[in-house]
């Protein structure tokens, strides 16, 4: 430090900038002796001159030196109150020292009045209160302690620039181990990397506006941006309450670093838990394993990312419960989020995001009760059709385990052009997908294929509800030009819905005869027909009920008509007697009726409550 160091001075409210050096001066002042500079301060205060009664310090000064003989000391006074202390020379006078005052030192060359001489900034600042909020019961706080509220990474010499400068990284990381624990350190401007950041240390991040920092190292299993928190600033096992605001990390164009950042915990008994995102970016590369944001770890949760922009995905590796995304916007070639949970963990949420990434808004490989809602889905066309397995928006397909409990509501669906299907449910052997929601208010555009396909068995108990909403030609009341789009809707929803279910006791659909171990919708068992209007449904509440009419071929004794499907089968034999038929459905199924005559049978109004076959408790 060589004394041009520029450093800010605060007093009575009033912010300066001056040199280091000149605060340095006058505050050590190492050459003058103590009792000579007593004596002579002494000697210098009692022949005073005063432009009170001069009339300005020109003329205070001329009459100091008439009464004063050569190297003597005499003393006048500026504008501001300072105290000039001279030395009479044989042509005239030189200002030797001068006390000052608190206007002075606020004035705008206040800074530079302090004088000169070697020593530490650090000590200086020490032993001085300079700083007051100037309300009625604020105190003076040491300059030290007050500038240390303000944290930068400038202070570890990391330089911002638009090009890399070596060594950034490196400077980066001292900073995160050095920082007070719980403050915040500020990024103030365009930092390239060239090493992984890793956070180690309870401390909170702050990017200024168009503050950065940028990866550019190409090893496929590292991040741009770590935290893995060991120590917080307080006596406690887990890390709890960070912030990141503003926080602006990813991937450079061309480069083959992972994720631009991870959250996991640092250890497996240290959970890290509560960090608090706000309005940031995190970009990863299109051609590249990672994500733009990767939470990872089974005692990682309750994150809360907010207003943030996310290129090329949001993995959740193994975290556990309570993770949200909100009011974001999710871009890029990959899914808008990849859900792999821990088993067992709950509550993810994703809500109200703008999601247009190619492929696809949300797979969930393992997870329960992930709650997708209100968020506006569609498929940028520049960047093609989708490119997922199943070329669909929202993808449940078990690989890791089970799933149970995904609530999906109050979505616009669209991008219908460039997807297959809106929803697709695929279980896998052993992990089966169950209770899987289709709340109301979401809207579906019209896809290539199905809205919705529900692919095998292993997909239980999902429910479709009322109120969904269509866009798009729908069978006769259907209309194609925007706005009338919605006029769809005057028609039987659940009639215009496209669904292909080949699942285990869905709630919300239509069974037809061919559902019911009939040849066709029109044929059901041992001879008996029925209209293609005839269907079995099972509502939100589970209760089965029959619409419609079959026509019995003849009279007959306990002959079996239909076989009810797993997952629409009472739980104990429930008896009908409807006009022109008696008869029992059993527990497996068969429908079995008496008749007397060939002719119609009405069934609707045979009703009762579905048992839940196979559920798990233990899950």
């Amino acid at each position: 430090m060589d004394g041009s160091e520029q450093v800010v001075l605060v007093k009575n409210g009033v912010t300066r900038r001056g040199a280091v050096g000149a605060l340095v001066a006058a505050s050590v002042a190492p050459h003058v002796d103590a009792a000579e500079l007593a004596a002579a301060t002494a000697l210098a205060a009692s022949n005073f001159y005063g432009t009170a009664t001069y009339g300005t310090m020109a003329a205070a000064i001329a009459a100091g030196e008439a009464a004063t003989a050569p190297g003597g000391l005499f003393s006048v006074n500026d504008a501001n109150g300072n105290l000039l202390y001279r030395e009479r020379t044989a042509g005239g006078s030189v200002e030797v020292a001068r006390t000052l005052t608190p206007v002075s030192l606020s004035g705008e060359a206040g800074a530079e009045q302090i004088g000169t001489a070697d020593g530490r900034l650090d000590e200086v600042l020490a032993r001085l209160k300079v700083f007051n909020r100037g309300t009625a019961h604020s105190v003076d706080v040491d300059l030290r302690a007050k500038l240390g509220e303000q944290v930068s990474v400038s202070d570890w010499g990391v330089v911002p620039s638009p090009v890399y400068i070596p060594g950034t990284g490196a400077k980066i990381n001292r900073a995160l181990e050095e920082a007070p624990l719980g403050s915040t350190l500020r990024f103030t401007g365009f930092y390239y990397t060239e090493v992984p950041i890793v956070q180690r240390r309870g401390v909170h991040i702050h990017f200024d506006p168009g503050a950065a920092v940028i990866g550019i190292f190409d090893d496929p299993g590292l991040d741009v941006w770590t935290v893995a928190i060991e120590k917080m600033p307080f006596a406690q096992g887990d890390v709890r309450r960070l912030r990141f605001d503003n926080m602006n990390v990813e991937v450079a164009f061309s480069y083959a670093a992972r994720h631009a950042l991870t959250i996991k915990n640092a250890a497996p008994l240290i959970g890290n838990l509560q960090c608090v995102v706000n309005n940031g970016y995190f970009g990863a590369q299109d051609d590249s394993t990672g994500y733009g944001i990767n939470i990872e770890g089974l005692v990682t949760h309750l994150h809360t990312f907010s207003s943030c922009h996310t290129n090329n995905g949001i993995f959740l590796n193994g975290c556990a419960d309570g993770n949200r995304f909100l009011n974001g916007l999710m871009t890029g070639t990959k899914p808008g989020v990849v859900a792999n949970l821990a088993g067992g963990a709950f509550k993810t949420a994703i809500k109200n995001n703008i999601i247009v990434a190619r492929d696809g808004a949300m797979i969930v490989l393992g997870g329960s009760q992930i709650d997708f809602h209100s968020n506006q889905i569609e498929q940028v066309e520049a960047l093609g059709p989708n490119q997922n397995e199943h070329s669909a928006s929202v993808i449940i397909s078990t690989q890791s385990y089970g799933s149970r409990g995904v609530s999906i509501k109050g979505n616009n669906f669209g991008g219908a052009k460039r997807v297959d299907y809106h929803i697709y449910a695929k279980s896998a052997p052993g992990k089966k997908v169950e209770d899987l929601l289709l709340g109301a208010g979401n809207t579906f555009s019209r896809a290539q294929i199905k809205d919705i396909k529900i692919a095998d068995a292993g997909v239980r108990y999902t429910t479709i509800g009322s109120g969904q909403l269509l866009r798009g030609e729908r069978g006769t009341g259907g209309h194609v030009i925007y706005p009338d789009l919605y006029d769809a809707n005057t028609d039987d929803v659940n009639g215009l819905l496209d669904v292909e279910d080949n699942g285990t006791g869905t709630r919300g659909v239509r069974l037809r005869a061919d559902r019911l171990g009939g040849a066709s919708p029109t044929v059901l068992q041992n001879g008996w027909t029925c209209p293609a209007t005839f269907y079995v449904r099972k509502d939100e509440h589970d209760r089965v009920t029959f619409n419609g009419y079959a026509v019995a071929p003849g009279a007959a004794a306990e002959i079996q008509i239909a076989r009810l499907p797993d997952g629409f089968r009472p739980s104990e034999v429930t008896f009908f007697n409807v006009h022109g038929a008696t008869g029992v459905i059993q527990p497996n199924g068969a429908m079995v009726a008496t008749t007397t005559a060939a002719g119609n049978v009405g069934l609707s109004g045979v009703s009762f409550d579905a048992k839940r076959s196979g559920y798990d408790p233990s899950y």
